[in-house]
């Protein structure tokens, strides 16, 4: 039988399969024993989006925010991010470049909450603990950094806007004042007016007493438009101060968010020196060294009997 044949051949080289295991297994174990030692320093972080977008705009936004949606993608890679990383160097005095450092550090989620765990490698198991814990502090001075601008944009903007309402009141004003000057001018000219036809002397023309009332029609006229136009003035004046009265509260607010802003992570789990090994592993790359090499000896224990099979001469 074929398996017969197989097995035949394993037994023939059994000392080769055997030394070629052990030799491989042995070179596993040294490499492992001359690798130098390396740590992880793990930080975990449990991330609570504040989507500042909601407080700016207002309520009626809520429902744009992607807090109920967690962590995403994008938390893991800002967290990640060269300007974080660069914070982190610069606040802790890592004394590491920027690339070195994002090459030692990882971040993920655990499972579908809102944990989240960086992790730093290094040689040294106290700069391993001390970059994950960076990386954390940094990702939650940069989030509440940024908060903080926006917030001071958002109002910087809203305040321009009530300057440019304030300067709207004054102008309208302005114009209240004049009209209601002139209006005053209008009602007196009206009362005169009437006061000349009642005392109109008796026989005077019927052509003169119609120019007299004429002029008392549109003195009234004018009085009754330069009332409308004080009202409306007035009603615009009380709108503008409603609205610079709202936008009042929304710049104290802003103001006040912008004081008290806060990141968007907090550290649950800081990082532990020396907790965690990565490398050598021994045990792992001894286990490794055994399987590879038990194929490898089989592999040289078949191949000259596939050879000799090959180059048997035809019958």
């Amino acid at each position: 039988m074929e398996l017969d044949r197989y097995w035949a051949v394993v037994v023939k080289h059994r000392w080769s399969i055997i030394i070629t295991t052990a030799v491989v297994a042995l070179a596993a174990l040294g490499l492992s024993f001359l690798q130098p030692p390396a740590y992880e320093g793990k930080t975990t972080l449990l991330v609570s989006p504040r989507y500042t977008a909601a407080r700016l705009l207002g309520t009626e936004f809520s429902d744009l925010s992607p807090e109920a949606q967690g962590v995403s993608e994008t938390h893991l890679e800002l967290i990640r991010s060269r300007a974080v990383i660069e914070r982190a160097i610069a606040e802790k005095n890592l004394g590491v470049s920027a690339d070195d450092l994002l090459r030692r550090v990882r971040v993920t989620r655990i499972g579908q909450s809102d944990l989240v765990t960086v992790v730093a490698t290094d040689r040294d198991a106290a700069k391993a603990a001390a970059s994950a814990d960076a990386v954390a502090s940094a990702y939650i001075g940069w989030s509440q950094q940024n908060h903080a601008t926006s917030y001071k944009r958002a109002a910087d903007a809203l305040q321009e806007r009530l300057d440019a309402m304030t300067t709207r009141v004054t102008a309208l004003r302005t114009k209240l004042s004049a009209m209601e000057s002139y209006w005053k001018s209008v009602s007196i000219r009206v009362k005169d007016a009437k006061a000349a036809g009642t005392s109109a002397t008796p026989g005077t023309s019927t052509g003169s007493g119609g120019a007299q009332q004429k002029k008392v029609d549109a003195l009234l006229k004018s009085s009754a438009w330069a009332a409308q136009r004080v009202g409306e003035l007035n009603a615009q004046i009380d709108a503008a101060k409603t609205q610079s009265d709202r936008l009042v509260d929304r710049i104290e607010a802003l103001r006040e968010d912008e004081e008290s802003s806060e990141g968007d992570a907090v550290i649950v789990a800081p990082s532990v020196v020396g907790t965690t090994k990565t490398s050598p592993k021994p045990l792992r790359n001894g286990i490794l060294g055994l399987a590879v090499g038990f194929l490898l000896g089989i592999v040289l224990a078949f191949a000259p009997e596939r050879a000799r099979v090959e180059h048997r001469p035809s019958r």
